[in-house]
């Protein structure tokens, strides 16, 4: 019996420590106001509340960088890029934070859905490297995103997209006079 204690409150412990990282952070980041215009060198670099690697693995996050076929899984990786949560929004039954990854020569944004301590859902919301060939910005509206992204090598240089923001997802639509 006391084995099943025992297990039973390491389990509830370790369940526990993504949202009590969440809270703690949060507690330090400023609340957003809508609308928000996400878009690398508008001056919205600066990171109120700076996320070290084991709170980024804490809470998930570490699927962000699967996107563009990166692994980040030793410090040193983590040490060359600079993490930090810019702000959040409360959803419903959830969180919606903006979060930045830094680097010399590359910068990314994601806006994240939290719910009940984990991440449920991210979209790149801003993106630019030095080479300049490729960015994404993007209007982050209350219960929508609509992004723009422009790839120089593409056919159609400029393209946008729209998503709504759901309770645990990022729902991609076509607008319509109704929907907009």
């Amino acid at each position: 019996m006391e084995k099943l204690v025992f297990v039973f409150l390491v389990f509830v412990a370790v369940n526990s420590f993504p949202q009590t990282d969440l809270c703690k952070i949060l507690e330090k980041t400023p609340q957003l106001e809508l609308p928000y215009t996400d878009r690398i060198g508008s001056g919205n670099e600066s990171m109120p509340v700076s996320l070290n690697n084991i709170v980024w693995s804490r809470l998930g996050l570490d699927s962000l960088e699967f996107f563009i076929g990166k692994e980040v899984n030793s410090s040193d990786q983590y040490n060359s890029f600079r993490y930090g949560l810019v702000g959040f929004q409360n959803l419903a039954d959830g969180k919606l934070l903006f979060i930045q990854r830094n680097y010399t020569n590359e910068s990314i944004h994601w806006t994240v859905i939290f719910k009940d301590g984990s991440l449920q859902d991210w979209l790149l919301t801003a993106y630019d490297n030095a080479e300049g060939f490729y960015a994404v910005q993007s209007l982050i509206e209350d219960g929508k995103i609509t992004r723009y992204i422009y790839n120089l090598y593409s056919d159609q240089e400029k393209t946008t997209e729209f998503y709504r923001i759901a309770s645990d997802s990022f729902e991609k639509f076509v607008p319509t006079d109704e929907n907009m």
